[in-house]
């Protein structure tokens, strides 16, 4: 079952009543609520078992189904997911509190290669470092990790002399609603899927004048998450 196909089946069994309670149902009556084979009605339940999205009895005649809270909670999920997606159509907006990196992200925004490719692909003239955020809402860190199964803007990777370059991936991006910029995937990186990494052509802690424990609003941009 795809995964997207998840709350419609939830739902359908909500609608049953099964909510915070068991009901008696069988697949020969589930075959006509989900407009589908008896065969594929007790495949989709016993996913959605296995999953933990419901819990079930086997019982004389059928069996009795219920939506656990992790099934709700996965509808509201996808709830505010589609919310997301009609209030703020074509961008994700995160928020994140401004903290000191390794240091790594001013060496490698150095070298001419990524500097090159920046330009070429995004018209963006690194500054020589990257503006790091910490994400401390679970709604961001989902957002952040949706965006790193999308494709992006693709910047390769490149060797020189002493080591080799991993490539990353980059969306555009704005941020505080004023400088431009872009957010950045290394594919090796040092921080946690809670941490974002942002580059411009500004020295964004100076133009905005920011420091470490602020919080900073970025809206990234999605009209190049499919294309390379």
């Amino acid at each position: 079952m795809k995964q997207y196909a998840i709350p419609h089946y939830l739902v359908k069994l909500l609608e049953l009543g099964a909510y915070n309670k068991f009901i008696k149902i069988s697949t020969s009556f589930l075959k006509d609520h989900f407009e589908m084979s008896q065969q594929s009605c007790s495949r989709i339940i016993n996913e959605l078992y296995s999953k933990e999205y419901i819990k079930k009895e086997i019982i004389h005649g059928g069996l009795n189904v219920m939506v656990t809270s992790k099934g709700i909670d996965y509808i509201i999920e996808t709830k505010e997911y589609f919310n997301l997606a009609l209030t703020k159509p074509g961008y994700f907006e995160m928020e994140g509190r401004l903290f000191t990196g390794l240091g790594e992200g001013s060496y490698y925004m150095s070298k001419r290669p990524y500097k090159k490719a920046f330009y070429r692909k995004l018209k963006i003239d690194p500054f020589p470092g990257t503006l790091n955020l910490r994400l401390e809402d679970e709604k961001y860190e989902k957002i952040n990790f949706r965006l790193s199964k999308l494709k992006g803007t693709y910047i390769p990777g490149f060797q020189d002399q002493s080591r080799t370059y991993g490539p990353v991936k980059c969306f555009k991006a704005i941020i505080e609603d004023e400088y431009e910029g872009a957010q950045m995937f290394a594919i090796r990186s040092h921080y946690e899927k809670n941490v974002i990494e942002i580059i411009s052509s500004f020295h964004l802690r100076k133009e905005l004048n920011i420091n470490d424990g602020d919080l900073v609003k970025v809206k990234v941009y999605l009209n190049n998450a499919f294309i390379d």
